[in-house]
């Protein structure tokens, strides 16, 4: 099922979550110069990805082939700005998908396209 993952605007925020029955540690953090997040995805000690830029439109996770979905950045104010310093986690949100709800999505996609 959808869901929405808890960020918040700390300049720097460390927290355990369970995505897809695996336990992950995510970080998020601020870069000031680029004016961009990142985040990092661990389970246990081992590191399964490291800065990530937060960007808006795209499985953010998709070429890492981790096996735990989909992971998307969605703009709640739909000006399509990515997320600044103050508002990731309350106008910019994490959202995941299951494989399964991004395989319904794609035959969704197929059988709605139209052959002119």
């Amino acid at each position: 099922m959808t869901s929405i993952i808890p960020l918040t605007s700390n300049a720097s925020s460390i927290f355990e979550i369970e995505i897809e029955d695996r336990l992950l540690t995510l970080q998020t953090k601020f870069n000031g110069r680029a004016g961009t997040w990142t985040l990092n995805i661990d389970e246990g000690d081992i590191p399964l990805a490291i800065g990530i830029t937060l960007v808006l439109g795209v499985d953010i996770i998709r070429q890492l082939n981790l096996e735990i979905g989909a992971l998307l950045c969605f703009d709640t104010s739909e000006q399509g700005v990515d997320a600044e310093i103050d508002t990731l986690g309350s106008q910019v949100l994490l959202m995941h998908l299951t494989e399964e709800e991004i395989a319904a999505l794609e035959i969704e996609t197929v059988q709605g396209a139209t052959i002119a």
